[in-house]
């Protein structure tokens, strides 16, 4: 950019180009020049960005090395490889008690494990899953309406006694 530049100017001086040209082509150049040296500072950054997630996979990699065996899960193992759980509070705003819970491993960050989708077998044995919880729930309230009516009714036979 800076020779085409210099040649620019070299014809503006010889006057093979006339000034507002020379202006409208240097402006141009000087665009294109700055997006150049944008996209190179992006580029360099991105390439930092790998070589650090490169590194912090290889720490990773190394770990899953040491530790092969996972049959039984102890401490030293939880210790190599979490860096932090997060449990947050409980969510019952679908009708269904959820909780999040955030896994975050050393060198890689927060784990997201990827939903799959339930196969039609799976998905009928879930909704026949919420269906006895859901009468479940209607008959453990519906045990303890006739419960207090009953301790109401005694007391008032008490009361008039």
């Amino acid at each position: 950019m800076d020779a085409l530049f210099q040649k620019l100017y070299e014809s503006y001086a010889l006057g093979r180009i006339t000034e507002k040209r020379f202006e409208m082509m240097a402006a141009s150049y000087e665009a294109e020049q700055a997006e150049l040296e944008q996209r190179i500072a992006e580029g360099q950054q991105e390439m930092d960005t790998y070589e650090q997630d490169e590194k912090r996979i290889d720490h990773f990699l190394e770990l899953t090395k040491k530790y092969t065996d996972f049959s039984e899960l102890t401490a030293p193992m939880i210790k190599a490889f979490v860096e932090k759980i997060m449990v947050h509070a409980p969510d019952r705003s679908s009708g269904k008690r959820t909780q999040q819970v955030d896994i975050y491993f050393n060198y890689i960050g927060q784990f997201h494990i990827p939903d799959e989708p339930l196969s039609p077998e799976e998905q009928a044995a879930q909704e026949k899953l919420d269906a006895q919880r859901a009468e479940y729930r209607r008959r453990y309230h519906r045990k303890k309406e006739l419960k207090a009516q009953r301790e109401a009714a005694a007391d008032n036979t008490h009361a008039t006694a």
